[in-house]
């Protein structure tokens, strides 16, 4: 099983998506939160300008794009999912154009696996995300444009909204800036860029409903109403496990039974 949130920068997708992950695993499903990238804050280790990891984070991006691109021409359809999107929604910056190709092509081979895999994979930012990172760049994509390119992504199982307003996030954005090393901010959008994020994951949240794709939306601004909607999410996800068969920590499948079933979810999507 898939899911993939998506929402503005700073209003709690990664926080939200382990503390479901790990209200999965508690009740003894197999559940993991798939990430690309993890922010280091300043003065972490003897690195403090973080010239060590941001080099480590551009090779791991290069050999990945790198292995993806062999697997496209073995006849993987990630490279042709990637191509399709930049094209749908053309981000107007060489540099924001390139970086954007290289995440979905690492993503599209990570959700090959999750597509696989008879365990929950959580995608803190997943395709719907990378649709509103192109809308962002590209300086005025419209409805068309965006649900031309959801009809190339692949689909998760469950998509999840997460709903902040602007004057929780803008803190949490201008204290996520002051902690990271300025080698980490050259790599960056601008609190000011983040914020103009608002009113494109608006326009997805409609585009997706006028599709009538099923959408559950969160609005975790403090411990009370996070607690509620994680409780929520969780009763949602069981729920479609029981649909489309679950597989739990303690299920006796043979390996040969495991791969087959999650070949069969892949075909489905």
């Amino acid at each position: 099983m898939i899911i993939e949130f998506f929402g503005p920068p700073g209003s709690g997708k990664t926080t939200f998506a382990n503390a479901l992950a790990q209200r999965l695993r508690e009740r003894g499903h197999v559940a993991r939160v798939a990430r690309f990238y993890q922010p280091r804050n300043k003065g972490d280790g003897w690195d403090h300008f973080a010239i060590l990891s941001i080099t480590i984070r551009i090779s791991a991006a290069v050999i990945s794009v790198f292995a993806a691109v062999l697997s496209s021409l073995a006849g993987d359809t990630g490279i042709r999912t990637t191509n399709h999107l930049i094209e749908s929604i053309p981000p107007k910056g060489i540099i924001w154009r390139a970086r954007i190709w290289q995440y979905i092509v690492r993503l599209s081979s990570c959700w090959k696996k999750a597509q696989e895999s008879p365990d929950i994979t959580i995608f803190d930012q997943g395709f719907v995300q990378a649709i509103g990172s192109l809308a962002v760049f590209s300086g005025g994509a419209d409805d068309s444009m965006i649900a031309r390119a959801l009809s190339f992504a692949p689909r998760a199982d469950l998509v999840v909204r997460v709903v902040v307003p602007g004057e929780i996030v803008e803190p949490r954005l201008q204290a996520r800036m002051k902690q990271e090393p300025a080698a980490e901010r050259l790599f960056e959008v601008d609190v000011a860029g983040n914020m103009n994020a608002f009113a494109v994951f608006d326009k997805i949240g409609r585009v997706l409903q006028a599709a009538r794709r099923n959408t559950l939306s969160v609005r975790p601004v403090d411990q009370q109403s996070a607690a509620r909607d994680l409780s929520r999410v969780e009763k949602e996800v069981l729920a479609r496990l029981s649909r489309i068969g679950s597989h739990s920590i303690n299920n006796a499948r043979g390996p040969t039974t495991r791969r087959a079933a999650g070949k069969q979810r892949a075909n489905r999507a």
